[in-house]
């Protein structure tokens, strides 16, 4: 746990200290399949993306020099209510249907996807971890998750809590 907190503030302090440095420019447009792009995941070479709420249950292979979608993978048995967030480790791909901008969703999950399926199959099925928060107060703004990583044999889930501006790990 400790490796793990050490590596989330090595990674804040690089972005934030380094990242003011850097002029930003826009490399490519990225194509409309990807009308609000989420969850971003560096795989085998390509960019890896999806929607935020509402799209098609997908994942976008995106081309890392034209920006441009060169394949798209169905997930037959999941449904885009809110996605928020892409995670990988050595064998699967998480997908985090996880947002909860009011508060008040109680199905709340993570896809995992086999990455061997996902390179072999346009259409795939993804395991589900259901999940909920034990201490979830109805309307009360505190479990809306929008970031998630896989680290050793854990995923870890960020939330964004709109009353009291903090987030739980």
């Amino acid at each position: 746990m400790k490796n793990l907190f050490g590596f989330l503030i090595a990674t804040t302090i690089s972005i934030s200290v380094f990242g003011q440095f850097q002029p930003t420019s826009v490399v490519c447009n990225l194509s409309n399949d990807l009308n609000e792009t989420s969850g971003l995941l560096f795989f085998n070479g390509k960019i890896i993306s999806h929607n935020d709420s509402g799209g098609e249950p997908k994942l976008y292979e995106i081309d890392t020099i034209a920006g441009i979608v060169i394949r798209s993978i169905y997930i037959e048995n999941a449904s885009n209510v809110d996605w928020e967030d892409l995670a990988q480790d050595s064998s699967y791909i998480y997908i985090a249907d996880f947002g909860n901008n009011n508060s008040t969703r109680q199905d709340l999950k993570v896809y995992r996807v086999s990455k061997n399926d996902y390179l072999n199959m346009d259409t795939i099925s993804a395991d589900t971890i259901a999940f909920n928060y034990a201490d979830q107060v109805k309307n009360q703004g505190n479990y809306d998750a929008e970031a998630l990583i896989a680290f050793n044999d854990s995923l870890y889930i960020f939330t964004k809590n709109w009353d009291n501006q903090k987030t739980k790990v």
